[in-house]
């Protein structure tokens, strides 16, 4: 398999350290061996770029989020499309995906200023935190990036974008 045709926009380790994942302008991402630089996989089927990836703590599972407004949660052993996940405003990039330490749930952040929490085994959302709108604009700031913390009230940590003018 060859490279990417258009730009990285995100790269993301495998828990193992064995593997690295991109993704691409493309549209695709796809799946590196650390060891030899060998591509062993590519996922398809993302209408816009995709973005932004993570993997799930056991590293069997790969989520993307794309310009499409979609995540895409794939099987890092076959390269399926386990679930697509949709919700955020139509068109609004998924910037910023995170699996919880447990792997049984999976946060999206949108240019659309909300955070949707899935469900991964069945790939329903199953909670939307929006935007602060007091900050004197009448638009959501964007969520560059989404981290769980660890702990008996462990749950998202958002990193807002500044509005835009």
């Amino acid at each position: 398999m060859r490279g990417h045709v258009g730009a990285v926009l995100a790269v993301a380790f495998a828990p193992s350290g064995t593997l690295l994942a991109t993704c691409s302008m493309d549209r695709t991402a796809k799946l590196w061996r650390t060891a030899d630089g060998e591509c062993l996989m590519e996922f398809v089927g993302h209408r816009g770029s995709a973005c932004s990836l993570a993997f799930s703590p056991s590293g069997a599972q790969l989520v993307t989020g794309s310009v499409d407004g979609t995540a895409r949660l794939w099987d890092t052993q076959s390269g399926a499309c386990e679930k697509i996940m949709e919700g955020h405003s139509s068109l609004q990039k998924v910037r910023s995906v995170s699996f919880s330490p447990g792997g049984t749930l999976l946060a999206t952040g949108s240019d659309d200023g909300s955070v949707r929490m899935w469900n991964v085994a069945s790939g329903q959302c199953c909670g939307t935190l929006t935007g602060n709108s007091s900050q004197g604009s009448s638009r959501s700031p964007a969520v560059n990036a989404i981290t769980f913390t660890a702990g008996p009230n462990y749950g998202p940590l958002l990193d807002h974008a500044p509005p835009s003018a």
